[in-house]
């Protein structure tokens, strides 16, 4: 299923099968961007996305699409797993 900003607390609609909610996904998006020194502008204009979805991503108030979730983490130079992770603990924040 492709979304690219999809509300984590969307409810299905009538007549549509209800689908078990996905596990939260955890991101070190803020630690990586404040460790360059970039706004949540300078890093939406990197990414060719708003910063109020910069921003959403950040504060965990929806997910980024598989597509743009490779672009954060080829920015980032990075692999995906060590930006987003479905448990508490993010790899990137560990690396400090």
């Amino acid at each position: 299923m492709f979304r690219q900003l999809i509300p984590r607390n969307f409810k299905q609609g009538v007549g549509l099968e209800a689908r078990p909610e996905p596990p939260p996904v955890k991101n070190a998006l803020r630690e990586l961007r404040t460790e360059r020194g970039w706004s949540q502008g300078d890093l939406a204009d990197r990414l060719a996305v708003s910063r109020q979805t910069v921003n959403a991503i950040e504060t965990e108030k929806y997910d980024p699409s598989l597509p743009l979730a490779f672009k954060i983490a080829s920015l980032f130079k990075l692999p995906i797993e060590e930006i987003f992770s479905p448990s508490d603990r993010n790899r990137a924040a560990r690396r400090k």
